[in-house]
């Protein structure tokens, strides 16, 4: 992607995953007053006016990427560059991308207003902080989509004053992002003329494109590019699974962690099916653009009013997919962007191993334990140790499954802060939630047997956002630990603080000790269980375990009851 007009200016670490003291963090640019936020980008002198509300300053609306309608409707990003000097109203919220505007109860809102040119973000942070000392902030990004069709970056569910309100009460304060990305049709079109021009997985292609700006202009806002975790449920999680495998893992990502919920790029998506070429044509039809070659089929697409297509794909999608149409236009292989399946890209060891990329980024967790090395003694250490002495083999990367292997079906699957970059497994956490927030509503609608479903993170992941009711007492204590445990992995890549008195989880284990990939077969890890009858604590799974067994593992430890 290239440079836009928005520019940073030189970072600066954190000596000390624990702040000290709040009255030394750098958060803004410039201040207008207490009641107008305002961030002045240093090289371009864009000022970006937002708004104050419960001690969390806003940015709305901070385009990305330019408008995606007319030529640039089924076109890949495109950098949006304001004229130096222009002055950014950031205080109401920018349109959602294309979708139905009708809310769907309990997991998104309903949409005021819908636009092609939706590519931006919604960024908040800390108020009232010292402007002068420019110590960077860790970065929570989160993507606001479900099923390919639906999402917002300030749907009500996702509203991120509770979780910064508890990230300043613990002294470790953070900076939200939230992006909006192409949907439906508009976001997973297939043509063949789409893949020979490399249009395919715009949606995706969006996404990342909104990385690469929170990476190289969240400094500006008080934020460290060098420490981006993505947080991200449901299609959300899918997506962030995927980006691991772009281009082969050859351009690698433009974040640093990853905690990915109810995502699975693996089982959930068909990418190699013609369906969605198939689903493309169908509503080509639908709206009168049928019949022609494709270079016809695409220019007649373009020029269909918005609402008409969305209505169209949606009506299409909904009696695909019923009820809500989920996945019917999805990503899919197109030898660039995706250049295979997920499972053929594990297999071949084709996808981003170690999300640091850089000495840069290796100097920023050194910088954690040793701040005071100059940088004639990085360099000297780095001399030390041969790039070539770190290359991996692809062959360690292969994992085959077994008939006789654990099938074990978890709603999230979270924390993954080096994304099985290592044979070892070095770094990755499991965890079930046993507990949801949902269940009255559930009840109250004749189903109960629903008990934990789909999409109940995120009631606890932003420290009690509930807009359906109240959380009981014991969801309350949940999602405070759960909103606490996302603040400490921003911060060190662990949701465990030795540093903090305030309440967490008494442990949250790695989930493998050592795993050897090649030739053998993994016959055990550890899954945090987190709430539920049988308290919170980690389980150790064998190929041998079922639900019984978990129970009594919990049951016999007594781990993290309350």
């Amino acid at each position: 992607m290239q440079e836009s007009g928005y520019t940073g200016q030189a970072v600066v670490y954190l000596a000390h995953p624990h702040i000290p003291d709040l009255g030394f963090l750098s958060i803004t640019s410039a201040t207008k007053s207490s009641s107008t936020p305002e961030v002045i980008f240093s090289e371009s002198q864009v000022i970006c006016r937002g708004i104050l509300s419960n001690k969390v300053e806003h940015f709305h609306n901070v385009k990305y990427a330019s408008d995606t309608s007319g030529p640039n409707r089924f076109a890949p990003p495109k950098p949006f560059t304001p004229p130096p000097g222009t002055v950014i109203d950031a205080s109401l919220p920018g349109p959602a991308c294309p979708q139905i505007k009708d809310p769907m109860p309990p997991f998104f809102s309903a949409v005021e207003e819908i636009s092609e040119d939706c590519l931006n973000l919604h960024i908040a942070r800390p108020s009232g902080l010292d402007i002068n000392s420019k110590i960077n902030l860790p970065v929570v990004v989160y993507n606001a989509e479900g099923g390919a069709i639906k999402g917002s970056n300030h749907d009500n569910h996702i509203s991120p004053e509770k979780l910064i309100s508890l990230s300043v009460t613990d002294r470790n304060p953070i900076i939200f992002v939230a992006l909006n990305s192409r949907l439906s049709i508009f976001g997973f079109s297939r043509l063949p003329i789409l893949e020979d021009e490399k249009s395919l997985n715009l949606g995706m292609r969006d996404q990342r494109a909104a990385f690469e700006w929170v990476r190289d202009h969240i400094r500006e806002f008080g934020g460290d590019p060098n420490r981006i975790t993505t947080y991200d449920l449901s299609a959300g999680g899918t997506m962030t699974s995927l980006q691991i495998m772009e281009y082969g893992g050859q351009k690698g990502v433009p974040f640093q962690q990853a905690w990915v919920m109810s995502g699975p790029p693996g089982t959930s998506l068909n990418m190699t099916s013609d369906a969605t070429e198939h689903h493309t044509r169908v509503v080509a039809d639908r709206v009168g653009c049928g019949e022609l070659v494709d270079s016809e089929i695409l220019s007649c697409l373009q020029h269909i009013p918005m609402q008409d297509l969305i209505d169209s794909a949606m009506e299409y999608s909904m009696s695909n997919h019923p009820p809500s149409g989920l996945f019917t236009f999805i990503p899919s292989v197109d030898d660039d962007f995706l250049p295979g399946r997920y499972s053929t890209l594990m297999r071949e060891g084709s996808f981003v191993k170690d999300l640091i990329q850089s000495e840069e980024d290796m100097i920023t967790s050194i910088k954690t334990f040793v701040h005071a090395m100059t940088a004639e003694q990085y360099a000297e250490l780095f001399d030390l140790y041969s790039a070539s002495d770190f290359e991996e083999e692809s062959t360690n990367y292969v994992s085959q499954k077994a008939s006789e292997d654990p099938n074990i079906s978890i709603s999230p699957l979270s924390s993954f802060p080096h994304l099985e970059r290592r044979p070892t497994f070095t770094g990755v956490r499991l965890y079930d939630l046993n507990q949801s927030a949902l269940t009255p509503l559930w009840k109250g609608a004749g189903m109960p047997y629903v008990k934990v479903s789909h999409g109940s993170d995120n009631n606890y992941l932003f420290n009690g956002v509930f807009p359906e009711g109240q959380l009981t007492e014991e969801d309350n204590e949940i999602s405070e630990m759960m909103t606490r445990s996302l603040v400490n992995f921003a911060y060190t890549g662990n949701p465990i603080s030795t540093f903090l008195s305030q309440k967490q989880f008494d442990e949250w284990l790695e989930s493998y000790d050592k795993v050897e990939i090649e030739n053998t077969q993994l016959e055990s890890f550890k899954i945090q269980v987190i709430g539920g009858p049988h308290g919170t604590g980690p389980v150790l799974l064998t190929d041998e375990d079922n639900s019984d067994s978990i129970k009594r593992n919990l049951e016999n430890e007594k781990i993290g009851t309350w």
